[in-house]
């Protein structure tokens, strides 16, 4: 039995326009692994150098209903691959909860620089270093554990209504 962790990303468009849905994917992603960084770019995936530690793995959505949701979400993973760039932290956990906020306050000026006050992201990242995962959650994607072939699901929704 291998005690490797195995990951797994499953990310979809939604509904589709043919049903109310949005027309374009806003979703991206990250994978921090091997000394590369792979996220979606503009036109296909692109993938730069990033010596980091361990394997950091996010998904993030452009809110739908949103304006420039593909923005926010394209620049949500790429800030994150700077964060595993540096290396590891003293406090994973303190690191992750603290890119979150930062990142929450770039968009909002992003937001206004552009005009679009709409911007917006939901991210859920996960961080493995050594035999310890840490992890952060905004938004309604979701962060699932399976083990014994059971699935708990790590995160919570947070939606407005």
């Amino acid at each position: 039995m291998s005690t490797e962790p195995r990951i797994a990303v499953v990310s979809t468009r939604g509904i589709g326009p043919e049903r109310g849905g949005r027309a374009a994917n806003e979703d991206n992603y990250l994978i921090c692994r091997d000394g590369a960084a792979r996220f979606l770019g503009p036109t296909a995936e692109e993938s730069v150098l990033a010596d980091g530690v361990g394997v950091l793995l996010a998904v993030a959505d452009g809110m739908g209903g949103h304006d420039h949701g593909a923005l926010a979400s394209g620049a949500a993973v790429q800030a994150l691959s700077r964060l595993y760039r540096g290396g590891q932290p003293s406090d994973p956990e303190l690191a992750l909860h603290s890119f979150v906020l930062r990142a929450h306050r770039r968009l909002q000026a992003r937001a206004r620089e552009r005009g679009a006050a709409n911007m917006g992201t939901t991210l859920t990242a996960m961080w493995i270093l050594g035999d310890r995962m840490y992890w952060v959650h905004v938004g309604d994607s979701r962060l699932y554990l399976s083990r014994g072939g059971q699935l708990e699901q790590l995160s919570r929704d947070h939606t407005r209504g």
